[in-house]
């Protein structure tokens, strides 16, 4: 499992949007999906992505199964 946040400077709703086109072309299914949030699921694992906006965006994704998918992610995407 892992668990790692970092600052972005895009929009929620982009972000959200990047994730979900990214771990759908790995083979994760969208479970769920939301202003804040996506969570995706296959394959026995799963990734949550989370945005919250306090002032400045922080991403946080949270994984088992995915974890060097969502260190991919989330060098392409830090600030």
């Amino acid at each position: 499992m892992l668990k790692l946040s970092f600052k972005i400077s895009k929009r929620r709703d982009e972000i959200i949007d990047e994730a979900e086109t990214f771990f759908k072309e790995k083979g994760l299914l969208t479970k769920e999906k939301g202003d804040c949030c996506i969570h995706m699921e296959d394959g026995g694992g799963y990734v949550r992505v989370d945005v919250v906006d306090n002032g400045e965006r922080e991403v946080t994704i949270e994984t088992r199964e995915w974890e060097y998918q969502v260190k991919q992610f989330a060098a392409q995407h830090r600030k």
